[in-house]
């Protein structure tokens, strides 16, 4: 996920070209509600981690913030002069279900922005919100449609997680958006189109690394891919055909 945030220019702010939304874009009521938002949704992944979690997904679990954590930290110039990084909430939700993958994301958010002053602490429920919550629960339930519809998750993993990382990029840049617009920072005429045009370019780069991510660790540890399902959570059968 790569975010920029747009200011109006008579507000006299310069664009941020980050994931992570400084103190200052967003208005404390919408900031607090978010956190309260943010914080309900984070007990209850807390609740359902502890009904489903598999003892040997805890490894695993480690090794999904180190990667992301770290993927992260290193961006890259898009076009128009914004600059993107991983989101990797699909890929967290894949392998370790998505109550489990919001927990790791907020985990990630949580550091970042306190170890590496990387977005505010009053945005920091938005951020959560946005990449950990939106971006993984979200980008989980497109997935799972998806294997659905192709015929399973074996058949259809890969390209059900490449659709599901570029959506779940496309509906965080919207909830930003929309939480500017709620705080003033910018009309939604000016932030919509920047946003979603330019994350439409970067939600490819989102999705081509979490298919690769996701092939390798195929080739590689075919039996991580099975430990989310032997926790009960799978994304379901493919629909028969001919049902009704």
């Amino acid at each position: 996920m790569f975010m920029a945030l747009i200011a109006p220019r008579a507000s006299g702010l310069t664009p941020v070209l980050d994931l992570h939304a400084p103190d200052g874009f967003l208005s404390v009521s919408v900031a607090l509600l978010l956190w309260i938002v943010t914080i309900a949704v984070l007990a209850l992944s807390v609740s359902r981690a502890n009904r489903t979690l598999d003892e040997r997904m805890v490894p695993l679990m480690g090794v999904t913030a180190a990667f992301i954590f770290a993927a992260q930290m290193v961006n890259f110039p898009v076009a128009g002069g914004t600059s993107g990084h991983l989101l990797g909430g699909v890929l967290a939700a894949i392998l370790l279900g998505p109550w489990v993958g919001t927990l790791v994301m907020a985990c990630v958010v949580t550091v970042q922005a306190l170890v590496f002053q990387d977005g505010g602490l009053l945005a920091l429920g938005a951020n959560i919100f946005n990449m950990g919550i939106v971006g993984t629960l979200g980008g989980f339930a497109i997935y799972a449609a998806g294997c659905r519809l192709l015929g399973g998750e074996a058949r259809g993993r890969l390209p059900a997680a490449g659709i599901a990382a570029w959506s779940a990029v496309m509906l965080g840049a919207l909830a930003m958006t929309l939480e500017l617009v709620a705080s003033g920072t910018s009309p939604l005429a000016v932030a919509l189109p920047a946003m979603l045009g330019v994350h439409a370019l970067i939600g490819i780069g989102e999705a081509l690394v979490t298919v690769g991510a996701l092939a390798l660790i195929r080739a590689a540890r075919p039996d991580l891919l099975t430990l989310r399902e032997a926790s009960g959570i799978s994304v379901g059968a493919p629909r028969a055909q001919g049902a009704g």
